[in-house]
């Protein structure tokens, strides 16, 4: 079987057709039909102008995901065409290219889609997996959320390939985007803050140095700048740090808000929001515990 072949489930809009065509705000919400298309089915609906999004169980929201065959990411201005189709992900794993309405020659905004091995089963692995890719491609990293829509661009003729994501590096981003973008604190305006990624160093990684050098990361010691491995890093953005306990080398990234780790010394995930959560039970039992007094009747 080839990529062609496979059936993707996700959902598709018939009426909602480029960018609300018919301007109808309802048609973001209803109107969402699931289907299962092949990567060329697929591309005639988009070159038909629907949009598609996640498959639902009702109206489109992130609460009523059910799973996805594919994953997209928008380039929106930030990289050519040319320069995206000789990107080695893109080469290995890309199915479908489009140009959306807004693209002009000056200013190359298009979509890239890639059809899975597998389906993402579960919102918050279907936000991580599309966040490491719209990182590791420099996409737009605001169109990650679970049931994200993406317009159709009527005559834009997509272009199609015979190539999926593969369990292993689907397995991969998945990894690097759990427990990303956390805020430091659970007030909903509070900042972003820098968490351990699950996704770990391998042993044979080279990277490569502000200074342009290409190098073995084991040979590295702590304080060395260098390109993030982990995304799409044009202005070395990452540097090398040393652990508390052991003493172990690893990689923390500005622009990926993470700090990675060698296999062999990645911490166990934990949840960020722990101390939140235990000063939260702490206040709920002392309230429910404390002492009222004795108890005085009325007159």
């Amino acid at each position: 079987m080839t990529a062609l072949t496979r059936k993707l489930r996700l959902s598709i809009n018939p009426h909602l057709i480029d960018k609300n065509e018919a301007n109808d705000a309802l048609l973001f919400k209803s109107g969402w039909v699931n289907e299962a298309l092949t990567p060329l089915e697929l591309a005639d609906r988009i070159n038909a102008g629907a949009a598609y999004c996640c498959e639902l169980s009702g109206t489109r929201r992130a609460m009523n995901f059910v799973c996805s065959d594919v994953i997209s990411v928008d380039i929106d201005g930030t990289r050519r065409i040319p320069d995206v189709l000789a990107d080695p992900i893109v080469q290995k794993y890309l199915t479908i290219l489009y140009t959306t309405p807004s693209h002009t020659e000056d200013v190359h905004r298009f979509r890239l889609v890639f059809a899975l091995s597998r389906s993402i089963q579960t919102a918050r692995e279907m936000v991580a997996a599309t966040r490491s890719l719209s990182l590791r491609l420099s996409g737009d990293r605001s169109a990650t959320d679970a049931a994200r829509l993406f317009y159709g661009s009527r005559g834009s003729n997509p272009q199609v390939f015979d190539r999926a994501i593969d369990e292993a590096f689907l397995d991969e981003l998945i990894a690097q985007g759990l427990d990303a973008d956390q805020r430091d604190s659970i007030a909903p305006n509070s900042s972003l803050a820098s968490t351990v990624s699950r996704l770990s160093i391998p042993a044979d990684l080279v990277v490569r140095t502000s200074t342009g050098r290409t190098v073995s990361f084991a040979s590295l010691g702590a304080g060395t700048s260098l390109h993030c491995p982990h995304h799409s890093d044009a202005n070395a953005s990452a540097h090398t740090v040393r652990s508390q306990q052991g003493g172990v080398i690893g990689i923390h990234c500005s622009t990926c808000a993470q700090t990675f780790w060698p296999s062999s010394s990645s911490p166990v995930a934990y949840d960020f929001f722990d101390f939140d959560k235990r000063v939260a039970e702490a206040k709920q039992y002392f309230e429910a515990n404390r002492d009222m007094g004795s108890f005085l009747p009325d007159g």
